[in-house]
């Protein structure tokens, strides 16, 4: 078990966070210098559809990943976050407070177990599938960025937002694994090659091209 305890556990845990940091920050490198030739300068009036999930547990990640965003980006955010809807108003009390001393939208998303049941099928935890199930929760969105709340934002987002995403579902990076790792995604989700397995704590959805593929 890859997040198993013992040293081991922790030294491959903290050597995967080290290179998922490294993987994030030349992504983002590469996406302004791209922008910075190609993109047009769309202006301060652009607002990123930042999209985000998590549990009470997770609630003070989220504010840190957000925080990062907020201090990095020259766009204005509004942040669409996505929880089960168990989780109490007062809970996130804290969260709005802090978006609001930057004039930042939170728009949350109480989602049901059943509801994911029906959409997706029996598979824990739902709230990883928050994500794909924004299309629907969102229809009036034509395009969102969703990030991880283990995520440290080092860069603008900006250039990442304005990349044409064309026909594709989504925009993403390939996640690398460790030699010593089996390639179970060409196993267990056929997929043909180790390249097309992505990383899925950073999204560009293509919001409208999801909803039509269903």
């Amino acid at each position: 078990n890859f997040l198993g305890g013992g040293r081991c556990g922790r030294q491959l845990w903290r050597a995967h966070r080290r290179l998922r940091v490294g993987v994030l920050r030349l992504h983002a490198q590469v996406a302004g210098s791209l922008a910075r030739i190609a993109a047009p300068d769309v202006g301060m009036s652009t607002v990123i559809e930042l999209v985000c999930a998590s549990d009470a547990r997770f609630l003070p990640h989220v504010a840190t990943m957000l925080r990062s965003a907020l201090d990095k980006t020259r766009s204005p955010l509004r942040v669409h976050f996505l929880h089960h809807d168990a989780m109490d108003e007062t809970a996130l009390a804290p969260l709005r407070a802090m978006l609001a001393q930057s004039d930042t939208e939170l728009v949350s998303y109480g989602i049901a177990d059943e509801f994911v049941r029906r959409e997706i099928g029996e598979s824990r935890p739902y709230s990883y599938w928050y994500r794909l199930l924004f299309p629907q929760l969102a229809p009036q969105l034509d395009k969102a960025l969703y990030l991880d709340a283990d995520i440290l934002v080092t860069d603008d987002l900006t250039p990442l937002w304005q990349q044409d995403l064309g026909t594709h579902l989504w925009g993403a990076v390939c996640n690398p694994l460790y030699p010593s790792m089996k390639p179970w995604p060409i196993v267990e989700l056929g997929l043909p090659s180790l390249a097309r397995y992505v990383n899925s704590g950073v999204l560009l959805m293509n919001l409208t091209q999801m909803r039509g593929d269903n």
